[in-house]
């Protein structure tokens, strides 16, 4: 199988933070009302302008207005790397294909086999290789694949929806590599994600393997570097959440942060925020804001609006004890909305301070003091902050 390539995009969102951080700051909003002129010139510039906007809305969190940049940009050039990234397709033997259909190409390459670890097997040798894998990794899984970077993946259930939460698995864990993997880091290390069908199989399996009582949906082991999830098709979007979940748990943990800083806000956010970008049942999109339950969009603009005045210091110093009293999830709510606002807003002035802090936070840096001295003009962003989160809108 073909590994797929590091996202150009990750580069290019790099090279667009330095000439992002000169000149005045202007409000995503503000930047909106100018876009359909702005798209217009780019147009008649040519395929390096509208390459070069589709870049600025990513590096702002625009999502709908990167892939209007992106269409147009394909119709110019089919081959064009940087729309092609944007509109979520990875290259394939010099080929631009979505996920799905990479995997459609291969199926029907390799009539009557069926994928196991990284090769195409036919029925009676998966069998054996199931056999040989139960017993070595302890547990009944029904499919296993090993054939794309970062991750290995252990699933029981049909094969169809083992293949869709394998391409949803790989958008996670590519999602976090185009964003945050250059700048924040990456694992050296594979995560191993064991995915269950059943709550009760897997709290057993974890128990006994692990020694960790596993009451909820989804839990990492820094141990044994591996995240385990259930997926049930009769809750089919909120185990798809878990799943994603999972991957980023495993990915923070494999980082160093299993959520037990005296600072927990960035642990939580980093968990709501690639929960809510899910924008498909396999795909992950930076900046995309999803209805979810709980709304965690107007929660936090009902907490920081009018009089009230929110504590900012107090949630970027907040512990466990801080996020265990939030019966209204007003305090994740804020944590995903400041998360978001930091890393887009203005374009993304803030983004390259940011990561830089979120980079420190692993190795323990992680209150108010820590973000205030990574985040310059923090000042700016808590005094517009009710104005940037009532700004915040749903993608869909």
């Amino acid at each position: 199988m073909l590994s797929i390539r590091v996202p150009v995009l990750v580069l290019l969102l790099t090279l667009c933070w330095v000439g992002i951080a000169v000149g005045a700051p202007l409000r995503n909003a503000d930047f909106l009302t100018g876009f359909p002129a702005e798209f217009e010139q780019a147009k008649g510039k040519g395929l390096a302008a509208i390459d070069a906007l589709a870049r600025k809305c990513v590096v702002s969190g625009l999502f709908k207005q990167a892939r209007e940049c992106a269409a147009e940009a394909l119709k110019l050039k089919a081959d064009d790397p940087t729309a092609n990234e944007i509109s979520g397709r990875v290259l394939v033997d010099k080929a631009w294909l979505t996920p799905a259909e990479r995997d459609a190409k291969y199926a029907q390459a390799n009539p009557g086999k069926l994928l196991w670890g990284a090769k195409y097997v036919t029925s009676a040798e998966m069998e054996e290789l199931r056999k040989k894998e139960r017993a070595k990794i302890g547990w009944e899984c029904d499919s296993y694949f090993s054939d794309q970077s970062g991750f290995v993946l252990h699933f029981k259930g049909p094969y169809d929806d083992a293949m869709s939460v394998r391409r949803l698995v790989e958008a996670t864990v590519r999602g976090w590599s185009s964003e945050f993997g250059t700048s924040v880091g990456m694992p050296r290390d594979a995560l191993s994600v064991h995915v269950f069908d059943k709550q009760q199989e897997m709290s057993s399996f974890v128990a006994r393997v692990t020694g960790q009582a596993a009451s909820s949906p989804n839990v990492f082991d820094p141990k044994t570097l591996s995240s385990f999830v259930v997926f049930n098709q009769d809750n089919e979007m909120f185990s798809r959440d878990m799943v994603v979940e999972a991957v980023i748990r495993g990915i923070l943990g494999m980082l160093g942060e299993n959520g037990d800083r005296t600072s927990l806000w960035f642990h939580y956010a980093f968990l709501y925020y690639f929960r809510i970008a899910r924008d498909g049942p396999e795909s992950i999109a930076h900046g995309f804001i999803r209805k979810y339950a709980p709304d965690l969009r107007t929660i936090a603009v009902e907490t920081v609006a009018g009089d009230n005045m929110f504590d900012l210091k107090g949630l970027l110093s907040g512990g466990s004890a801080y996020f265990s009293d939030d019966p209204k999830s007003s305090r994740r709510a804020v944590s995903y909305a400041v998360f978001y606002i930091v890393n887009f807003e203005f374009q993304g002035l803030y983004k390259a301070d940011f990561h830089a802090f979120l980079k420190a936070a692993f190795r323990g840096k992680c209150d108010y003091k820590a973000f205030s001295q990574a985040v310059k003009g923090l000042s700016v962003l808590e005094k517009e902050l009710p104005a940037l989160v009532a700004g915040l809108s749903f993608s869909d």
